[in-house]
């Protein structure tokens, strides 16, 4: 039988679609945040891009809120690589967010 004669199948592909769809543009929001953190970073002589404290802190308030079905190693793994991502963002970002335009705000986008 192929997988599009399954009933139903097609409406939880296309629900699904539409979720990760959603999930991107939240991702890449985060994106612009975590960039015009790194633009704030940027402007402080000796501030560094990885606080350990902080994303062990993130982690451990999501496992306090996951509901499941995801497992907390689940959800540990996805964040790690978000947050891995976030560092690299900052990372490029460097003193060119922290030039003029910047603005600091989430939203602009040149951040």
């Amino acid at each position: 039988m192929a997988d599009l004669d399954i009933p139903g199948l097609a409406e939880l592909r296309a629900s699904i679609d539409e979720t990760d769809a959603r999930i991107l543009e939240l991702l890449n929001r985060r994106a612009r945040i975590s960039l015009a953190i790194g633009a704030a970073k940027a402007r402080v002589p000796g501030a560094g891009i990885w606080d350990p404290e902080r994303e062990q802190s993130l982690l451990r308030r999501l496992e306090e809120r996951n509901s499941g079905p995801l497992e907390n190693t689940h959800v540990n793994a996805i964040w790690r690589e978000v947050l891995s991502a976030s560092r690299d963002l900052q990372k490029t970002c460097g003193a060119a967010c922290a030039g003029p335009g910047s603005g600091g705000d989430p939203g602009t986008p040149d951040v």
